[in-house]
């Protein structure tokens, strides 16, 4: 059996490539574009009290909830406590709903500057958790 590949067969090769791809474009123009796959997205709305998620999937144009929860702190932990707990739950959802996207709640603008900078912090431990997981993220 010959270790090569032969011209003949590499072209063949193309011309069906190149069929293939008339094909599904030829079925585009005549009926839409070919329906989506499962798009699974992770919601977080991030507090240092308490962290709400929710996982949906996106199917063409149909929305199914899958999964939603909080994760809590105490404010008998430290910053960096409270913090460490929002790490590891945001990362349990990831891994167990094992979503393609994550969107993360904007911080809106407090009169408390205090206020503010916790919330910017759940904020960030959500946007790590994420990026860790090489997630596309939606602000």
């Amino acid at each position: 059996m010959e270790n090569r590949t032969r011209t003949g067969d590499f072209g063949a090769l193309l011309q069906l490539h190149h069929e293939a791809r008339m094909h599904d474009t030829v079925r585009a123009i005549l009926f839409g574009p070919r329906p989506m796959d499962v798009l699974r997205i992770a919601g977080f709305d991030p507090g240092l009290s308490r962290t709400g998620w929710g996982v949906i999937e996106v199917h063409g144009n149909k929305l199914a909830h899958i999964a939603n929860g909080v994760i809590a702190t105490t404010t008998a932990l430290s910053l960096g406590e409270r913090l460490a707990v929002l790490h590891r739950g945001i990362c349990a959802v990831l891994t167990q709903h094992a979503p393609h996207a994550v969107a993360v709640e904007q911080a809106f603008v407090a009169k408390d500057p205090v206020a503010a900078l916790k919330l910017g912090h759940a904020r960030a431990i959500a946007l790590l958790a994420a990026a860790e997981a090489g997630l596309e993220i939606a602000e």
